[in-house]
């Protein structure tokens, strides 16, 4: 029976790894033998951006960044971190499950608070500094308020008439206005600093969906990345069908080629079996007539020899009757009186009659059936062994992309429990999924937008009590230009100056006060921001100096944080830096996250195909396509013998020409009829002239006796013609059929080995074997080509996580420098107000002094 391994159980123990994905996209063509695979699709557009938006005063923080950078150089003060979290426990907590951490030590509260106050040096005494000209503002202006109510705000009110009074007024009014300006600027800076630290915690919600947008969006992609390398190893699961199917199609072509080699055959079989028995039936009655022939033509011999002696007696008496003028001259001459054919001379078919006998002791007919009912066993059974062989491979591919989609299905229908947001999701209980996070943020940052309209509306507050100077001074300005009289004397300017002047020195009382405020809260916040402004540029990229010293040191944790809940092994490092510098480059999940240390994630298993399946060369190895066709396969064994017999009885070698020789030979060599004729017509005469004589009356006995003796010879001949005719026929047949039936005979086995040897070599199921082999290699070839696309795919492609780097950094920026920088901004443009406040005092102190009335 012909087993089928290599035309679908070779192909069967495959991997069965659509030429397009589920999004319509072509991921895997074949061309030439060889598999090529598509790119993966373009990432969805990001719903958020890495770009920080400073609404334009990017150099105004710069600004305020800078001085605080100058006032607090270095870095955030990590050693005392350490040292709080080795005291603390945590270090302890979080890898206890592994025994990592390193061992909690006491800690020197005095020590520690000493050592941060070195690092908070140089931030308290620029605070106090900031206090101390807080005071000296404070102080100042009760002095100025208690001059003022002395009638002495402002100075002497006597003043020299001098001509260049108009020009210093001009000139100190014009510097007092471009510093009203310049402190307009500054409290312009300052609302929109506060503008963008309200908007920046607002918008928090928003920034906190958004993220979960492209979380969400990062999955989809990375999922539609895997669907992707799913199609492509449909792709290569549909090819490998297809070649077993070719391959199928191809043995059955050539199975149904020897059918058309091997039906005919057996078709000449039966049809030689008649031309045989054919042959026999004329063997045997050329036998049994010739020996009729050779019995009856001795008689017949005999015969004419009689006839011989009787008319060569009549002859002699017929001389010595004693009658003149007998005719005896008519009597028929001896001389020929013979006869013609010889049978003895016919050739012995005896022999080959026993032969021929002999080939026709088997049944051919029946052998026949036989081995047509063999070889439609066998090929039915290859049939079988086909269709049972193709069905098996499409069952385990099938079984095999069940597990694989199955799989899938799962890890969808897990991802899409947690990403997708489920309307109607609420923030109670065990936080399950992105639905509850959004309800989550809705729920509680509300209570955070409640109050920070409240905070709102204290920056607007303090960036508009500069506006009251603002508006004094402007107003005083004003006045005091539209009022003033060139050539008026002092001590006669209008009421209008005078009142310009008056609204300057209200401005300086409000100034002082203003300058106290700005000053106090301006010190405050910057004590305050100091320290986030530090922990954000150590959160910045590339350095990502916090997570370097801190998050990622093992030394502080006795090992790595996420190597513990990601890779399960604290000892491989996995640092968050490294992460974020990886995706910033769109470094493929796989390799930024350093999963090839994660034991359940090995790639080996992942890329090594063929150990899911059973071992492809081995099973190879065990195929044996070739079928040993033998001489029982169609033609039989008997049927064989029975056509070398009849090949070999020398039936075709009978000496046809003997037979026609002496078939086509006369019986007699004289005609019975005309001799008999003459007998009669002599009787008559000698009856008439010899009369009483009785010598002529034994003369005439004797021609009576020749006359029976003709017609005894006469009905031998027709017997013996009878026989002849026979004979005739046989050999006739024998002419026929006898060489037309050897030379089937002898083709018949010819052909039988001819189609054995085919069946069994080279041109036979030997090819199927190389076929099978290149079809073999073939597949496998697919196999290696997706494994090594696999891991390539894995390792550099799958799920490059820029948008990792893109949410950290929105985050950061969204979340850290964002509102940071408001604040940051917001003091520094309130310490600008205040220092301007100076200038601005003292030039509105000379300019009143324009404006003002003066005594006489």
């Amino acid at each position: 029976m012909l087993r089928l391994s290599a035309a679908a159980s070779l192909l069967a123990v495959v991997l069965p790894l659509c030429f397009t994905s589920s999004h319509g996209q072509q991921c895997a063509r074949f061309e030439n033998g060889e598999v090529i695979f598509e790119p993966f699709p373009d990432s969805s557009t990001p719903v958020i951006s890495e770009e920080y938006n400073s609404n334009g005063l990017g150099a105004w923080y710069g600004m305020a960044s800078g001085f605080i950078n100058t006032v607090r150089t270095g870095n955030l003060p990590y050693d005392q971190v350490k040292e709080v979290l080795n005291a603390t426990g945590i270090t302890e907590s979080l890898l206890a499950s592994d025994g990592g951490g390193s061992e909690s030590e006491g800690i020197d509260p005095v020590g520690l608070l000493q050592e941060l106050s070195f690092w908070f040096a140089s931030i308290i005494a620029v605070t106090i500094i900031g206090g101390i000209l807080a005071t000296v503002f404070l102080i100042t202006g009760c002095c100025f308020w208690c001059c003022r109510c002395c009638g002495n705000c402002g100075g002497s009110r006597l003043q020299e008439d001098k001509g260049y009074h108009p020009a210093l007024m001009v000139v100190f009014s014009v510097i007092l206005a471009l510093f009203t300006c310049v402190l307009l600027g500054g409290v312009v800076l300052a609302y929109f600093s506060n503008q963008q630290f309200y908007d920046s915690v607002t918008n928090v919600g928003n920034v906190l969906n958004s993220t979960l947008d492209e979380a969400v969006q990062y999955v989809d992609d990375t999922l539609g990345e895997a669907d992707f390398i799913l199609c492509q190893y449909n792709g290569i699961s549909d090819q490998v069908l297809n070649e077993a199917d070719d391959f199928a199609d191809s043995l059955r072509g050539q199975v149904d080629f020897f059918k058309e080699m091997v039906y005919p055959l057996l078709d000449e079989a039966v049809s030689i079996d008649d031309d045989i028995t054919t042959v026999e039936r004329a063997l045997s009655n050329v036998s049994n007539v010739t020996a009729v022939l050779q019995t009856q033509g001795e008689t017949l011999r005999t015969m004419v020899m009689g006839l011989h002696t009787a008319l060569t007696d009549l002859s002699t008496d017929c001389a010595l009757v004693a009658v003149p003028n007998l005719p005896c001259d008519q009597i028929p001459d001896t001389s020929e009186i013979d006869t013609g054919a010889n049978f003895d001379e016919l050739p012995d078919v005896g022999s080959e009659l026993d032969e021929v006998s002999n080939a026709l002791d088997v049944d051919i007919l029946g052998a026949v059936q036989m081995g047509n009912d063999t070889f439609n066993t066998q090929l039915r059974d290859i049939d079988d062994d086909i269709t049972e062989s193709l069905n098996s491979l499409k069952s385990e591919v099938d079984s095999f992309n069940m597990q694989v989609n199955d799989a899938i299905m799962d890890v969808e229908t897990s991802i899409n429990k947690v990403a997708v947001a489920n309307e109607g999701a609420t923030c109670d209980g065990q936080i399950e999924n992105v639905g509850q996070i959004r309800a989550c943020i809705t729920d509680y940052w509300q209570y955070v937008e409640e109050y920070d309209i409240y905070v709102f509306a204290f920056g607007v507050v303090f960036s508009c009590l500069a506006l009251i100077v603002i508006i004094l001074v402007a107003v005083g300005i004003i006045l005091g230009v539209t009022g003033f009289r060139k050539y008026t004397p002092p001590h006669e300017r209008s009421s209008i100056s005078n009142c310009g002047g008056i609204f300057l020195l209200v401005a300086v009382g409000f100034a002082f006060l203003v300058g106290f405020l700005l000053l106090i809260l301006s010190c405050i916040l910057f004590f305050l921001s100091t320290p986030l402004l530090k922990i954000c540029q150590s959160l910045a990229g590339p350095e990502y100096e916090l997570f370097v010293e801190i998050v990622d040191n093992s030394a502080v944790w006795g090992g790595s944080i996420l190597g513990q809940y990601i890779l399960q092994d604290p000892n491989i490092p996995l640092p968050i830096s490294g992460i974020l510098r990886d995706c910033s480059n769109d470094t493929a999940l796989y390799e930024a996250f350093k999963l090839d240390n994660r034991p359940d994630f090995d790639l080996s298993d992942v890329a090594n195909i063929t150990q899911a399946i059973p071992d492809l060369q081995s099973i190879f190895d065990e195929v044996n396509i070739a079928v040993n066709f033998s001489d029982d396969s169609f033609v039989t064994g008997d049927i064989r013998n029975s056509l070398d017999d009849f090949k070999n009885s020398g039936v075709n070698t009978v000496n046809i020409s003997a037979f026609q020789q002496q078939i086509e030979a006369q019986l007699v060599t004289f005609d019975i009829s005309s001799t008999r004729e003459q007998l009669m017509t002599l009787r008559g005469t000698i009856d008439t002239q010899c009369g009483n004589v009785s010598q002529c009356d034994d003369l005439i006995s004797d021609i009576d006796n020749a006359i029976s003796q003709l017609d005894a010879i006469s009905n031998q001949t027709v017997m013996l013609q009878t026989q002849v005719d026979l004979v005739d026929q046989g050999v006739q047949v024998l002419s026929d059929k006898a060489n037309a039936t050897v030379a089937s005979a002898e083709e018949i086995l010819s052909r039988t080995d001819m189609i054995l040897s085919d069946l069994n070599g080279a041109e036979g199921f030997e090819f199927f074997e190389e076929s099978a082999t290149e079809t073999y290699d073939r597949v496998v070839g697919y196999v290696d080509t997706f494994e090594n696309h696999l891991l390539t795919s894995i390792r550099t492609e799958l799920g490059g996580c820029e948008p990792v780097y893109r949410i950290y950094t929105y985050l950061h920026n969204q979340l850290c420098r964002a509102p940071v920088d408001g604040l940051v901004g917001f003091w520094w443009s309130l310490g600008f107000c205040a220092l301007l406040l100076v200038p601005t005092i003292v030039f509105s102190v000379i300019a009143a002094h324009f404006y003002l009335r003066m005594k006489d």
